[in-house]
């Protein structure tokens, strides 16, 4: 068994940065081709779908100019989720309250874009033989109900406990930890991972393998210590349309620190995934798709 996918967030910009990352991601999926190995099976999106204020229906001319125009030539399904600016938030009209809504009914619409029906959240495994499960989960927790958070909470927990995969990813817009310009998770979505983690933990087994965000737009490589022998992948990759102004952080790893920060950069690009029985590898790409900035090995 190998998979192979490629994840990016904070794309929706329908500015020449989103097609220049668009380009590299089809030299990644042609090289992939021309030398005869495995394809790239799927896109991961990590939200901030459509900016600034996501949709005002399911025919907003946006999806067409910041998803199927820039992306016209990759056939692959791109399994997304909701980011802030798919949320309408300051600064936009009232036309753009249900954005969350048309985004999910949009699925039925788009021949690759997949966010299913009735749930912002979700689950779904791609190679049927029960290897790798993906768990997504809707990080704006500002703009839900007690009985949403609840029930999505609920939901996660059930899942990935219940989960038999070799490797269990979890995936959402907002990060847990970063050293970018967001900073790490506000206290209430903090105690949320938290409990995710927590309750899924048992027996010494290891809760999710991997836990993917954009948000912060800059690729990041890090590990959060749980306890002192149990440490959880982080990847923040949200340099898929817009990048951040800010300089490049001094990476200082501390005794103070309850993570590791392995890899940092500020440049637009994507992540591709390639996962097999024993190890899960990370390969950092530019927008070019040419150039790979940070590989890093997980390993079963």
């Amino acid at each position: 068994m190998v998979l192979k996918f490629i994840a990016l967030g904070d794309m929706g910009s329908g500015t020449n940065d989103q097609k220049k990352v668009s380009k590299g991601m089809e030299q990644v999926i042609k090289e992939l081709k021309k030398k005869h190995l495995d394809n790239i099976s799927f896109i991961v999106g990590l939200g901030d779908n459509i900016y600034e204020c996501g949709v005002k229906s399911t025919t907003d001319p946006q999806f067409k100019s910041k998803f199927e125009k820039p992306y016209k030539n990759i056939n692959k399904d791109f399994y997304m989720c909701l980011g802030n600016h798919d949320y309408a938030g300051w600064g936009c009209g009232k036309e753009y309250d249900n954005s969350p809504e048309h985004e999910i009914e949009y699925t039925s619409i788009s021949k690759k874009w997949v966010l299913p029906n009735k749930f912002y959240y979700y689950s779904y495994d791609i190679d049927k033989k029960n290897h790798v499960d993906f768990f997504v989960m809707d990080t704006n927790l500002d703009r839900m109900t007690k009985e949403e958070k609840d029930e999505q909470l609920e939901f996660l927990i059930n899942g990935i406990k219940s989960s038999k995969a070799k490797w269990k990813i979890l995936y959402g817009h907002h990060p847990w930890r970063s050293l970018g310009y967001h900073g790490n998770a506000e206290p209430e979505l903090e105690s949320y991972f938290r409990k995710i983690i927590k309750e899924t933990s048992v027996k010494g087994k290891k809760s999710i393998d991997l836990y993917m965000c954009g948000h912060d737009h800059s690729k990041q490589y890090l590990e959060i210590y749980i306890t002192k022998n149990h440490k959880i992948p982080l990847v923040v990759c949200g340099t898929g349309g817009k990048l951040d102004d800010t300089p490049v952080p001094i990476i200082s790893n501390t005794s103070k620190n309850d993570y590791n920060i392995h890899f940092y950069s500020n440049t637009l690009g994507f992540m591709c995934v390639k996962i097999n029985q024993e190890n899960m590898e990370l390969h950092f790409f530019d927008h070019t798709g040419e150039n790979i900035e940070f590989t890093y090995e997980i390993k079963k």
